[in-house]
């Protein structure tokens, strides 16, 4: 039986994931766009002034709020790059002070506004600003409070500038010209988009207090989840690790969706028989586990688990035991026997209920 396994360890730990490729390039992709508007709203600041440098410092006598936000920007994005090795929750802090700081510098003279809608208009924008400073501090400091919060005001932030965007292009027609005379303001919407997309990615999640402390009971119940007589057969177990090879025994899923393999297999657990459904992803080289009393209809209870790789343990005096390991080093373990025990157990279960 042990050398039937050690055919199935030869498998890639690497996630190859899309996604964990992308938050591994955050710094790199936030500074980026931070630096593209910061150029972008310097050339547009002198393409209306007829490349008049002088318009940069502003009006004699004013403060040139536009320039120092733009300083603002580009500073943060150096320190962004610079700053390499810190986590990706550090990376965010930054780029949400950064753009609160620069946002409340460009419309807090809206709030002395004697017109009802710019003084509306200044209220929502440093209110929101407000807030996302103080997430920036709390995200510096590993504290994940007003994350929640941030995720739906940044997502205000972009219908607010999707709708300035809208209102010229009804009065004004020509959806090209508007984007490319108002492109900082395009800009800024992909800004705050892209910091709801960061402020749900893993790293930002797993760097906070709140995220520690989840990764801890995910831990907890993943080794917990499968007891002494949770058993996969040989035939079973040969089958789920084609899952990180050949996919030899898996059903092929083709409606459209994420899901590109499926295999399902009844396992007992503690006192009554379960399904697990293991699934395998477009561009992905986990499993997905999922342990549940019934698949069909909606999910009441169920057990979760993505593993990237699997190790098993053997002795004289026990069965194999395998573990498949998460990317944080959760384990979810199964014990490995004949496929006439699997079937014995199996009745035992259904007897006993």
């Amino acid at each position: 039986m042990v050398d039937i396994l050690q055919n199935f360890t030869s498998i890639s730990e690497k996630p190859g994931k899309l996604l964990l490729r992308v938050e591994r390039h955050m710094p790199k992709i936030l500074a980026s766009f931070m630096l593209i508007y910061v150029f972008v709203s310097i050339e547009h600041t002198l393409h209306i002034n007829d490349y008049d440098i002088s318009c940069l410092w502003g009006e004699p006598g004013e403060l040139p709020v536009q320039f120092i936000a733009d300083v603002i920007m580009f500073v943060s994005a150096i320190a962004i790059l610079i700053l390499r090795d810190i986590p990706n929750s550090k990376v965010l802090s930054i780029y949400l002070l950064s753009l609160s700081l620069t946002r409340i510098l460009i419309n807090y003279h809206n709030l002395f506004s004697v017109n009802t809608m710019m003084f509306a208009y200044g209220v929502l924008m440093c209110t929101i600003s407000l807030n996302m400073l103080a997430t920036g501090v709390f995200f510096y400091k590993g504290i994940s409070r007003n994350r929640d919060s941030v995720m739906v005001s940044s997502l205000l932030m972009v219908v607010v500038y999707a709708m300035i965007l809208s209102f010229y292009v009804h009065y004004q027609g020509d959806v090209w010209y508007v984007l490319r005379e108002n492109l900082p303001t395009l800009l800024q919407l992909l800004l705050y988009l892209i910091l709801f997309i960061t402020l749900d990615s893993y790293d930002v999640h797993v760097n906070t207090d709140m995220g520690r402390i989840d990764a801890t009971v995910r831990s907890m119940r993943a080794r917990t989840g499968a007891g002494e007589r949770t058993v996969l057969s040989v035939h079973e177990m040969g089958i789920i690790a084609n899952g990180f090879g050949n996919m030899e025994g898996w059903t092929r899923i083709d409606d459209g969706g994420p899901v590109e393999y499926e295999y399902k297999v009844t396992i007992s657990m503690r006192d009554s028989n379960s399904i697990m459904l293991l699934q395998k992803w477009k561009g992905s080289n986990k499993i997905h586990f999922t342990i549940a009393d019934s698949l069909d209809g909606s999910l009441v209870y169920a057990k979760r688990f993505s593993a990237n790789r699997f190790v098993y343990d053997s002795n004289d005096d026990s069965p194999i035991t395998v573990r498949f390991i998460d990317d944080d080093g959760n384990i979810i373990r199964f014990h490995v026997v004949h496929t006439d025990e699997v079937d014995k157990l199996h009745q035992e279960v259904e007897d006993e209920a």
